[in-house]
């Protein structure tokens, strides 16, 4: 038994090798008991101190509740992530991710190809609330118009300009569209360039149930063109239908938001976006089987990458770019 506070520092601090420490429940016991003799002999046996076994099955409880905290603190740091408890309200409360609800395509649509369509009419042939996902990557009409050097269709940027252009009407229109066919707390990923990113596009959101709540960085890894600084990187607008919720509907947490990835040169088409980025966010917001939409396909990357994550692709493009492949 420790005598006085002075020798229970002293050997705590100054523990010797050859004296084994004992087990942590036993050090605790030994300090409530020190404890009670600080204030004197003379109150040591009326102190309203633990028994042991009453110390030992606090102890056991305490290491219970540690050890479902560290392994849900683990969980939320892998992929995967199985998030069942938390708070049922606010952003970052549990929503259990429901299953999409079941629809019949119509005979216009075919899942998991590529298929010639105008992007609008596409999205008016499904049904309401019934996409948890939907990327879209827009022809931007906007920075060759501000920027316009006079070399369109001369230079290096033939193949953009060759390509049919979206004035901000039509995304807007496009961006109306894509709500109506979100379920509620679905996604929509939206590319923008860096012309756009400094712009502003809340505008585009107006009257929809749309909100932005994160935003990814795309590195390249490869110079692009800039008669200031090199374009090396795009953005992807991350928003979400309301109700806004994170966790039980987003449900991978270990997504850095800047990932580098290179896009092969062998393809010509000037947009390409990066299969594996875009599979990884397929795989936080949706589930195995689930549609994932793109009316604006381009090269068909997210075709691609629903592909990669075991989800279906609905999807067109105006361009036939089956060359593309």
């Amino acid at each position: 038994m420790v005598q006085n506070r002075e020798s229970f520092r002293i050997g705590s601090l100054n523990g010797r090798k050859s004296v084994a420490k004992p087990p942590r429940l036993e050090r605790e016991f030994v300090f409530v008991q020190w404890q009670g003799q600080i204030a004197g002999p003379e109150n040591a046996a009326t102190a309203d101190l633990p028994t042991f076994d009453q110390l030992k099955k606090s102890a056991s409880q305490r290491d219970a509740h540690e050890t479902e905290s560290l392994t849900e603190a683990n969980a939320n740091l892998s992929g995967g992530v199985d998030e069942r408890s938390g708070n049922s309200s606010g952003v970052f409360g549990f929503v259990p991710r429901e299953d999409s609800p079941d629809f019949r395509l119509p005979e216009q649509i075919k899942p998991n190809c590529r298929q010639k369509m105008e992007g609008r009419k596409f999205l008016s042939l499904l049904p309401e609330a019934s996409i948890p996902a939907v990327f879209f990557d827009p022809q931007y009409r906007g920075i060759l118009d501000k920027q316009n050097y006079g070399n369109e269709k001369v230079s290096k940027g033939r193949k953009r300009s060759a390509l049919p252009q979206m004035p901000e009407d039509d995304i807007v229109k496009f961006i109306r569209a894509i709500d109506r066919i979100l379920t509620p707390s679905g996604h929509l990923f939206l590319w923008i360039d860096k012309f756009h990113f400094c712009e502003g596009t809340q505008h585009w959101f107006k009257d929809t149930e749309l909100s932005v709540v994160d935003l990814v960085v795309w590195d390249k890894q490869r110079f692009g063109l800039g008669y200031r600084t090199r374009r090396q990187i795009e953005f992807l607008s991350v928003l979400q239908k309301s109700p806004k919720k994170a966790k039980g509907v987003w449900v991978v947490r270990n997504i850095p938001d800047i990932i580098q990835e290179k896009v092969p040169r062998k393809r010509t088409h000037p947009h390409r976006k990066p299969v594996e980025l875009q599979a990884r966010l397929i795989d936080a917001v949706t589930k195995p089987g689930d549609y994932v939409v793109d009316p604006a396909a381009g090269t068909y990357s997210v075709l691609e990458a629903a592909e990669q994550a075991g989800r279906n692709f609905l999807g067109c493009d105006i361009c036939d770019l089956q060359a593309e492949r």
